[in-house]
């Protein structure tokens, strides 16, 4: 599966890819918005924040890992777009976590997506393990060969 991060501007733009979906993350009040034809479409409305302040924002939590995961693993595009405002942040947590789980690689260090929200891919990622716990030994086996710890 290729996973693309996109703006909110070049969400608008984007025409609708054979076989692929899109995750549309915007703030709690806004839409992005998109053209028409998308296999399948899950938006999202989350601050970009680690932390809700007292409930003053809206946290990525466990339920938005839980849409995602079985909005993917329901649909099992060739391709997924994600979007966010600027393309940086929400959306590069949501494709460092699913490029892990899927792709078992880590992106986290390549340059566009150096920004990623650290707490939306960790939130997935306990998502994640949480369901399949076998895949969280799997990859703590896997990181231990890669760093020799």
């Amino acid at each position: 599966m290729n996973i693309y991060t996109l703006n909110r501007l070049q969400a608008g733009q984007l025409l609708p890819h054979y076989n692929a979906i899109f995750i549309s993350i915007t703030c709690p009040g806004d839409e992005a918005q998109l053209v028409d034809g998308w296999k399948a479409v899950l938006r999202l409305k989350i601050d970009d924040v680690s932390d809700d302040h007292g409930g003053q924002y809206a946290l990525f939590n466990e339920d938005h890992a839980r849409q995602i995961i079985e909005f993917v693993f329901g649909h099992l595009p060739d391709t997924l777009f994600i979007n966010c405002d600027a393309g940086l942040s929400r959306s590069a947590g949501v494709a460092v976590a699913l490029t892990e789980i899927i792709q078992s690689r880590y992106i986290g260090k390549e340059h566009r997506y150096v920004l990623y929200n650290k707490h939306v891919a960790k939130v997935i990622r306990n998502y994640w393990y949480m369901i399949h716990p076998s895949n969280r030994k799997w990859m703590l086996d896997k990181l231990e060969a890669r760093h020799g710890s």
